[in-house]
């Protein structure tokens, strides 16, 4: 286990975390900065039921689209 943000996650849900932060600042085009993306993370997928089919089918860049466009950054 991987000790994150008072929290522990599994190497996995690590994984899935950085991703959905890269993907953040990547389709935000540098709109949201790392510090800005791990606060975004923390907060979206802590409410995200990840074993979702249907999150599971759209993934995580759909995922990371959808905050930015009800955040309003993109």
């Amino acid at each position: 286990m991987i000790k994150t943000s008072d929290t522990t996650k599994s190497k996995a849900d690590t994984l899935i975390y950085q991703d959905f932060a890269m993907a953040l600042i990547y389709f935000s085009k540098g709109k949201v900065n790392p510090d800005e993306a791990r606060k975004i993370t923390e907060d979206v997928l802590a409410k995200v039921d990840l074993t979702n089919s249907s999150i599971a089918h759209k993934g995580i860049n759909w995922l990371a689209k959808e905050t930015l466009k009800r955040r309003h950054i993109v």
